[in-house]
């Protein structure tokens, strides 16, 4: 297990790019946001403000757009079949019992220095994680090509605002802080 501390530099994070990441592992999943010297609000967005998480499934891709706080939507891009750290999806094993969710990690970077600037751990509602679990399955069933994944999601986001990509999920939940 790795551990991730809130001030500690991870120097493999440090890539100066902008963006976020969803995966799906045996542990749970993990959001990182990576940003380039980000705000004390933008902080304090990931750390304590409101959080909402939709999802829209794609034939090769399930799309979730994200927002933080008073922060814009934000897309990630999601396939089993690129989760390192996946064994399986088996529905008889992962579905959360009644009144759970997967448990999610969220991660605010600094891609300058690779310094965490913010963590939080969340639980997905019960029905968004059921429903995430249903459509990663449906898409571990399907054989994998890389440049159809990625030539999908580049369509998509010529298509799709983030704003009209979230407009259009068929599943949402979010906490509320305020």
């Amino acid at each position: 297990m790795f551990e991730y501390r809130i001030g500690k530099k991870y120097p493999e994070l440090a890539n100066g790019m902008e963006g976020i990441v969803f995966d799906y592992s045996d542990c749970g999943a993990m959001i990182i946001q990576y940003m380039r010297n980000p705000s004390n609000t933008e902080i304090k967005d990931v750390q304590e403000g409101n959080i909402e998480l939709k999802m829209v499934s794609f034939k090769d891709v399930i799309a979730l757009p994200a927002r933080f706080g008073s922060g814009p939507w934000c897309d990630m891009w999601y396939t089993p079949h690129l989760s390192l750290k996946l064994s399986s999806i088996d529905p008889d094993i992962i579905v959360p019992g009644e009144g759970q969710g997967i448990l999610t990690t969220v991660l605010l970077v600094d891609s300058l220095t690779g310094e965490i600037k913010a963590m939080r751990t969340i639980a997905m509602s019960e029905r968004f994680s059921r429903r995430f679990l249903k459509n990663a399955l449906e898409l571990a069933k399907k054989p994998f090509d890389y440049w159809k994944y990625n030539n999908s999601i580049g369509r998509i986001q010529a298509a799709y605002p983030s704003k009209k990509l979230a407009s259009m999920s068929e599943i949402s939940f979010r906490i509320n802080r305020n």
